[in-house]
C-alpha cells in the first residue's frame, strides 16, 4: 500500500485500512485471507479499476476465481493456504509452464473444461475485440 506518499494523513489511512479488514483484531494466520484481500485489493483491483476510470475506449477485464486441481498457491505458498485462486492459475490454462518450475498441465474435466473456456474467450477477445 503505498499511501505514505499521497495521504495528507497517512497513519489515519492505515488505521483505516486495518479497521475495514481485520476489524482491529491482531493479524495472525487466521487473518491470512484477509491480509491476501489487501494486497489484491491495493496492488491490483484498485490500479485496475482506477485504470478503467481513465481510459476512454472500450473496457475489458476479466477475474478469475477457478481453483483447479493445482495452483501457483502451491509454489509461492509451498501449499494451498486460500481457498481461491492464486495469481498466475489463470495461465495454467493457457500455456505449459516449466521455467523455472513445472506445472502439470489440467487433467481433471473440470480443468480440461475451463481450459477450452479460457482458450474460447482469448480467442474471442483477440479475434472480435
Amino acid at each position: 500500500m503505498l499511501f505514505d506518499t499521497t495521504a495528507s494523513n497517512p497513519t489515519c489511512v492505515a488505521n483505516q485500512v486495518r479497521r475495514y479488514y481485520f476489524d482491529d483484531q491482531p493479524i495472525t494466520m487466521t487473518l491470512l485471507r484477509n491480509l491476501t484481500d489487501v494486497f489484491t485489493d491495493g496492488y491490483f483491483l484498485w490500479p485496475i479499476i482506477e485504470s478503467l476510470r481513465k481510459h476512454k475506449g472500450p473496457h475489458y477485464l476479466y477475474y478469475f476465481d477457478y481453483l483447479g486441481e493445482h495452483s501457483f498457491q502451491e509454489i509461492l505458498a509451498g501449499k494451498r493456504v486460500l481457498k481461491g485462486a492464486s495469481i498466475f492459475d489463470d495461465t495454467i490454462y493457457v500455456w505449459h509452464i516449466k521455467n523455472p518450475i513445472e506445472i502439470p498441465p489440467p487433467t481433471s474435466s473440470e480443468d480440461l473444461n475451463r481450459l477450452n473456456l479460457v482458450t474460447t474467450l482469448l480467442y474471442n477477445f483477440a479475434t472480435f475485440g
